[in-house]
């Protein structure tokens, strides 16, 4: 065995698959290379390896057959994944596997290096945890052979060998949590890219739409669009933000207009069987964030509801302020004196017992029938509750129904409802070329872009796009480009165009990205670096800055 490691690279990319291979071994790292699922199969069950890098498809099988086969080949073998189109379905099938990362192409050499040392190194510790959980077994085993002569020994031993391999277990778990997490944050990126891909061209579409002739019907449906589609874009952040751990940006938010707004949600869904009762005594202000609020008040009601689901009861909501003093606080755990806002939210469901009130907040703990929870949603409302430092308790019995209780910290600042805005949009004549490989996206940026008065030239191809600039470098006023592309990146493109024309300015798009930050972009010489989906207002404001710059 390689001192660092074995490894088995399958792609039928040839470029990809040897360059990386050569890399590795440029490492440390022995490496067999293999074009096609069959002879990948091939090498992992004739030798031991420490890590599979694979791409989703192979050309001799469908999208992740391959490597839905791998457990049966290679049990506990650490995948790898790989691939330049990366989408929903492949990541949340993904979550299902042993796969340890989830990597897009182009990828960058040094963060796979260290994917690939820490997979093995964990790969290797569930070998070696395995080969000692055998030895102790088979010692276990020994021991209990002997116990009439040695009773009394074998009995301490014996308490011991299992405190032992409880110890093991609980690493292993551990270290499966965190691998599973880690590969839960990239796998979010993915879906976030797609995602905010598809919402961009609702939201475009929708904000090009409310510009025709006006009828008063319409107009209001396609301002609900754009509200839900908004929403929708903050939810895939708040998604980024739970996977990777980071603060979101808080401000005053009153608790009513969105507690209102779930319940009109919730009742459209909920089944005639079920009555929804709404108790709101007071408006009270809190500092967070409004779609972090909505994710809670949603997955608390959600889940009331589904307690009801066989036999229907009543959901109840109801709000209040509260002044807590030292002996009201005291009832809740780590709770100061002061004031404060609280939510209940309550069912007449089927209850539960006191095992699973003590587990209710753990994550990935549910008591739904398979493909109906993921047993992450209170572990998300309890984080969110924390957090803003407040508290969640549960009070429940079987038969009885649950309810459960928000406190909140309130404060006396009111937020102030966002204005719209009805100054004309700032326009322009100038030529744009815009890019990017989705086709439904060309055309709506090209529909808005000349909507506000731009001469636009669209393309799908970062290399035609490349030779029409390099042909006249000149025709253009500024370029718009989306990030992940087939054969050059938007920073890639961006590079080779600021070589031909230094001056030139480009704004580069994407809907997710780990390869390139907002920083990094400025580096390159990119001059605004925008999150999709990108608003109409916000892209006529941001083009008119760079031109008039």
């Amino acid at each position: 065995m390689s001192e660092l490691g074995r490894i088995v690279i399958a792609d039928d990319e040839e470029t990809f698959l040897y360059s990386t291979a050569d890399l590795l071994r440029k490492q440390g790292y022995q490496c067999d290379c293999a074009l096609d699922a069959a002879a990948a199969a091939e090498l992992l069950r004739a030798n031991d390896y420490d890590l599979l890098i694979a791409d989703i498809k192979m050309p001799d099988n469908e999208e992740l057959e391959f490597i839905q086969g791998i457990p049966l080949i290679a049990e506990d073998m650490p995948i790898i994944l790989v691939t330049a189109y990366p989408s929903l379905y492949s990541a949340i099938q993904s979550v299902q596997l042993p796969v340890v990362a989830y990597m897009i192409k182009p990828i960058e050499f040094d963060e796979l290096l260290v994917r690939v040392q820490r997979s093995i190194k964990i790969f290797r510790g569930f070998v070696e945890h395995k080969r000692a959980e055998e030895a102790l077994r088979e010692a276990h085993e020994e021991l209990e052979r002997r116990v009439g002569e040695r009773t009394a020994e074998l009995l301490k031993l014996n308490e011991q060998l299992k405190r032992e391999i409880e110890e093991r277990k609980q690493v292993e778990k551990q270290l499966r949590q965190a691998q599973k997490m880690e590969a839960i944050g990239t796998l979010a990126g993915g879906i976030a890219h797609d995602f905010n891909n598809i919402l961009a061209v609702i939201l475009g579409f929708t904000e090009i739409a409310l510009n025709m002739p006006e009828d008063t019907r319409t107009q209001h449906w396609l301002k609900q669009v754009l509200k839900a589609g908004e929403r929708a874009k903050e939810l895939v952040q708040q998604i980024l933000a739970f996977s990777r751990e980071t603060e979101q940006e808080r401000k005053p938010v009153r608790i009513t207009p969105i507690l209102k707004e779930t319940l009109k949600l919730l009742s459209a869904s909920l089944p005639a069987t079920i009555e929804i009762r709404e108790d709101v005594a007071a408006s009270g202000t809190i500092l967070g964030d409004p779609t972090q609020v909505h994710q809670v008040l949603m997955n608390l009601c959600t889940n009331a509801a589904y307690a009801m689901r066989e036999e229907g009861g009543v959901l109840t909501v109801s709000q209040s302020d509260v002044e807590l003093d030292v002996e009201a606080a005291a009832r809740y755990p780590n709770l100061p004196p002061g004031s404060y806002l609280r939510l209940i939210v309550s069912d007449t469901g089927h209850g539960m017992d006191r095992a699973v009130m003590e587990r209710i907040f753990d994550p990935y703990f549910t008591t739904k029938e398979p493909n109906e929870g993921t047993g992450l949603g209170l572990s998300v409302v309890h984080g969110i509750v924390q957090s803003y430092g407040g508290v969640i308790t549960v009070d429940s019995e079987p038969g009885k129904g649950t309810s459960f209780h928000v406190v909140l910290p309130r404060i006396d600042r009111e937020d102030t409802p966002k204005a719209e805005t009805f100054a004309p949009l700032p326009t322009g004549n100038e030529r744009i070329l815009f890019i990017d490989d989705e086709k439904m996206l060309v055309e709506m940026g090209q529909e808005m872009l000349e909507s506000l008065g731009y001469d636009v030239v669209a393309l799908t191809n970062s290399l035609e796009a490349l030779e029409t600039f390099r042909a006249q470098p000149d025709r253009f006023d500024l370029v718009i480009t989306d990030q992940t592309m087939p054969h050059k990146t938007g920073a890639e493109l961006a590079r080779e165009l600021l070589r031909i024309r230094p001056d030139i300015p480009i704004i580069l798009c994407t809907g997710f990205s780990e390869i390139i930050t907002e920083k990094q972009a400025e580096a390159t010489g990119i001059r605004r670096f925008l999150m999709k989906p990108i608003l109409r207002r916000e892209m006529a404001q941001t083009i008119r800055d760079l031109l008039d710059g």
